[in-house]
Order: structure tokens, then C-alpha cells, then sequence
């Protein structure tokens, strides 16, 4: 100690040299029993401080068997040789603290590329449970000798410290609702060791000791509380105190457990799983830089899981709701057909003739449910196009046929806001029937859409024109449109 009235401890502790030229001397000045000089058989010490740029570094000792005087020319050789340790001493601390240095940057370099590769593989796929097989692959020998991911079936809140793990807190619009069962069912996605080898040895481990869900510590402890187990040293008791057996306590002797750290996959503060990692054959210890990779590594792991599993149930969602509207569609399709066959019957003088007044209210009845029908054709085709089974029927169709279909359907819109429908002749009158290539429903539909956007923009009084032409050899449409109030809408 630097304290001790030792002449190591005084030389260094004031910086001065101590030159003792015999024993007696020696226990003159520092009267302790049983000296090592003296009982080596020495005769003459001289220790000297270290020192540089003004501070000590060490202190350098130097015996002989004989007395010595210890002249000017000695002295002055002795220290220079002490100045020269110093700086000796230095210059090893400086390229120390350089490898240092340089394994540091090294080392978060390594963890920056882990990092990013893990990034890159969890947004690379939305089966997570491949990328996190294919990252515990990565974490080792990167990060430990053994990785391992467990993942909830359900995830659950965590569980305040000390509390019983099935009295976990329930959310808040489910306060009637059970408690969470523990232990929780748990699937070990992936499992990952220097040695491919021992992989089948890992299983059969789970096995022959199977986890303790009721442990303080380790895996169950991590999915209750959602915290951190880390263990940078894991000494004998420690592994005394895991096992319940003596069969266990092999087992875990034969592991040689060195360093273990378990973090949980957390995500909108439900726990989904949890990241074992431990240092076995290599006797590496983890660090707080490791720590922190670790639990980075987690919290991107678990944002992934969650994204991923949110897209599913969204996908499932939508699938369920084109399913619903498509059921939905059909039933509405049946009595909007039934009203229509009977609308027809009437016109048709079934139930005895009718009176111009009778007939114009029941051609009205016809057009609103043809109309609500075309409605019903939407929703069902939006259903088709969210399920993937839209059917697209493409033949030549004459544009009089499609204004036939779609003219009676605007007619009494147009009628209730004081719009006149007009129907523009062929250009010139001569010319054939215009014929279009295209599914005769969709581009009904098509035009339905743009006469009634013309009859809802067309002020009361005014006239929305239907004009046609036929299509130049350059497949350019020359002139055409809805024209309402003059003003044409291109084609």
C-alpha cells in the first residue's frame, strides 16, 4: 500500500529516491521485522520513483548482496535507468490504450453491420418466424455461443414485480374477463449454436429438463415482468441455485455456463417473446456494450413481429369484409330481381292494362331498382377486386346498346333537377354503328358515372349532350363526350 512506511511506498509515494546502503541502515530507517532484503540475504537497496511529465508512474527496486556506497555517478545511473522504465511504461500504456482503441471501433463497427443485417433481414420478409431463425443464425458466434427465440402464442402484459404471474393486470374493457393463464404457451421459433452439432443436443435438453416456469429468474421471469436478465459471469452457486436435481445440476455443469443475458420482445407494451443468449464453450463474458446490442436487437425483432402480425390480421380483416360484402350482394340482389320481374309484368299487362299514370310510376319503380341494382354490382365487383376474383368479359359492344342500358338510369335524375338528356346523331348520318372493345358492364358503368357527374354539375334548365364518333385510323377519338351546358368533358 502506498501508505506503508516501505521504502517501494515511500519512493513512490513522494517521488524521491531511497538509496539504503546496508541492512543496518535499512533497519534504521524502516525498523520492520522480518525484511525481505535482509532475509534474501541482501545487503544495499535502492529504490527509485518512476517518473513522467511530473507525475509517478511506478517505482523501480534494486538489490545487492554487499554493501554499497551508492556514489554521485551511480545514483545518476540508477535514475536515468528509472526515467527510462518510465517512459517505457508509457509508451506501452499509450500503445495498450491504442489496440484498445482500435478493437473498440472494431468491435462497434461489428455491431453497427449485426445491426443493420438484422434490419435488413426482418423488413425483407413478413414471415418473421423465418427472419428470427435466420437472425439467431447471425448472433452467433457474432454475439454468443448459444441463441435462442421463444415467442408467445398470445401476448400478454407484463406482470409488476412480485406479483403472481397470473394476476397480471387485465385491460381496461375487459375487467370481468379471466386472468392470464401461466405459464403462458410458449413455441420456441429458432435455436442456435457454434456448433451445428449440438443442435440436436439443445432439443433433447429441453427435454430432459424442461423449464421451470415458477423460477425467479431466466426465460420465466423475463416473459412475466418484461425486463432484462443479464448475468455477465455466471459463477458456480448461480448454477447450483438454476438446478432442481441432481440430474440437472450435470446437465448444467456439463453447459458450462460462462455468460447469460435474456431479453424480452416487447411491442405497444405487450410482451410477445423473448432473445436467450449465452457464452458457453468460448467462456466470453458479456459486457454492457453487449447489452445494449442485445436489447436494440429486441426492440427491432419485436417492432417487426408486431408489423408483421398487424398485416396479417389486416389482410384476414379485409378478406372477411369482401367475403361479408359478396354475401351481402347476393341476398340484395334477389328481391331488387324479384321487383323487377314483377315491374315487367305489370308493364306487360299481366295484371290487367294500365293507364299512362300507372305505367310512367311503374317505370319509375323499374329504374330505381335498376339503379339500386347497379349499386348492389358495385359493391359486389369492389368485393371481387379486395378478394383477388374480379372477371373481366371483353367483346365488341355498340355505344347505342350501352346508352340503351345506361340512359334510363340517369333519366330521372335529370328529370328531378330540370336537366334535359340529349342523344347527338352520328357524324355523318350514313356512318355504321360505333362498335367499342370492352366489358359491356364496366363501360356502362363508365358511362353511368360520367352523365350523372354531367347531370349533377348542369345547372336546372340546362342540357347535357351524348355525342359520339367513330375513331380515327390513328386511334385518336376526334370529338366526344358528355357535353353538359356546352361545356365537353374530354373522352
Amino acid at each position: 500500500a502506498l501508505d506503508a512506511d516501505m521504502p517501494v511506498a515511500v519512493a513512490a509515494r513522494h517521488g524521491v529516491a531511497v538509496y539504503l546502503p546496508s541492512a543496518a541502515e535499512w533497519a534504521a530507517r524502516f525498523p520492520v521485522p522480518f525484511s525481505p532484503s535482509v532475509r534474501a540475504g541482501f545487503e544495499a537497496v535502492a529504490v527509485l520513483p518512476m517518473r513522467l511529465a511530473g507525475r509517478t508512474v511506478g517505482a523501480l527496486a534494486a538489490a545487492w548482496r554487499d554493501a554499497r556506497a551508492f556514489g554521485l555517478e551511480e545514483r545518476d545511473l540508477l535514475e536515468a535507468v528509472a526515467t527510462q522504465c518510465a517512459q517505457a511504461l508509457e509508451r506501452a500504456r499509450l500503445l495498450a490504450a491504442e489496440h484498445a482503441a482500435r478493437e473498440a471501433a472494431s468491435r462497434k463497427q461489428r455491431q453497427a453491420e449485426f445491426l443493420a443485417e438484422a434490419s435488413r433481414m426482418l423488413a425483407a420478409s413478413l414471415d418473421y418466424e423465418a427472419t428470427l431463425q435466420a437472425i439467431a443464425r447471425a448472433a452467433v458466434p457474432a454475439l454468443s455461443d448459444w441463441c435462442a427465440v421463444d415467442l408467445l402464442v398470445a401476448p400478454r402484459r407484463p406482470t409488476p414485480p412480485g406479483a403472481p404471474a397470473a394476476d397480471a393486470p387485465s385491460p381496461p374493457d375487459a375487467s370481468s374477463a379471466s386472468p392470464p393463464a401461466w405459464p403462458p404457451p410458449v413455441v420456441r421459433v429458432a435455436v442456435a449454436h457454434v456448433d451445428p452439432a449440438k443442435l440436436a443436443w439443445a432439443r433433447d435438453l429441453e427435454r430432459r429438463a424442461p423449464q421451470d416456469w415458477d423460477a425467479p429468474g431466466g426465460l420465466p421471469r423475463v416473459l412475466r415482468e418484461g425486463v432484462t436478465e443479464f448475468h455477465p459471469v455466471v459463477t458456480p452457486a448461480m448454477t447450483e441455485a438454476a438446478a432442481r436435481t441432481p440430474e440437472e445440476l450435470a446437465l448444467l455443469r456439463e453447459i458450462g455456463f460462462s455468460s447469460f443475458a435474456c431479453v424480452p420482445l416487447v411491442a405497444r407494451g405487450q410482451i410477445l417473446g423473448a432473445i436467450t443468449l449465452c457464452n458457453t464453450d468460448s467462456g466470453r463474458h458479456f459486457d454492457d456494450d453487449d447489452r445494449a446490442l442485445a436489447e436494440d436487437l429486441a426492440r427491432r425483432a419485436a417492432s417487426a413481429i408486431d408489423n408483421a402480425r398487424l398485416f396479417r390480421d389486416a389482410v384476414a380483416a379485409n378478406r372477411a369484409k369482401a367475403e361479408f360484402l359478396a354475401v351481402m350482394s347476393h341476398e340484395l340482389r334477389t328481391p331488387l330481381n324479384a321487383i323487377l320481374g314483377y315491374a315487367g309484368l305489370l308493364e306487360a299487362g299481366v295484371a290487367g292494362p294500365l293507364d299512362a299514370p300507372q305505367r310512367e310510376y311503374v317505370a319509375r319503380g323499374r329504374d330505381a331498382a335498376r339503379r339500386l341494382l347497379g349499386l348492389v354490382d358495385d359493391v359486389l365487383t369492389f368485393a371481387k377486386l379486395e378478394a383477388g376474383r374480379v372477371a373481366v368479359s371483353v367483346a365488341p359492344v355498340e355505344t347505342s346498346a350501352l346508352l340503351d342500358d345506361v340512359l334510363p338510369l340517369v333519366a330521372p335524375q335529370a328529370a328531378a333537377k330540370g336537366v334535359a338528356l340529349r342523344v347527338a346523331p352520328l357524324e355523318p348520318p350514313d356512318a355504321p354503328p360505333v362498335r367499342v372493345v370492352a366489358d359491356r358492364e364496366r363501360a356502362a358503368q363508365v358511362l353511368l358515372n360520367l352523365l350523372t357527374n354531367a347531370v349533377k354539375f348542369t345547372p336546372s334548365g340546362g342540357v347535357v349532350t351524348v355525342r359520339g364518333r367513330g375513331v380515327r385510323r390513328d386511334g385518336a377519338v376526334p370529338d366526344g363526350g358528355a357535353v353538359p351546358n356546352g361545356r365537353a368533358v374530354p373522352p
